[in-house]
């Protein structure tokens, strides 16, 4: 997304504190993708970092790692299904 384009939606009030599909938010993929002019666009609408859990992760990670196990919520052995045509 360009600086223009940022500028466009923030001007026009569309929600840029929302959460995305991948569950990330704006600001944060912003800083963490070194995306410094749309930091500068965010900050300057007075966007601020989501809430962060008690080791730096969102509410959503938190809950997320303690409703599934270290491989998501199929096991480990969904990749290997997956690559073999299985359902799994």
């Amino acid at each position: 997304m360009t600086r223009g384009q940022v500028e466009y939606l923030v001007s026009k009030r569309a929600n840029v504190t929302a959460r995305d599909r991948w569950g990330g938010y704006p600001l944060k993929d912003a800083i963490a993708g070194g995306h410094t002019a749309v930091v500068e666009i965010l900050a300057a609408a007075n966007v601020s970092l989501p809430p962060s859990g008690p080791v730096g992760q969102t509410r959503a990670h938190a809950h997320a790692s303690r409703s599934r196990g270290p491989c998501g919520p199929q096991g480990p052995s969904m990749g290997r299904n997956l690559k073999r045509g299985a359902a799994g």
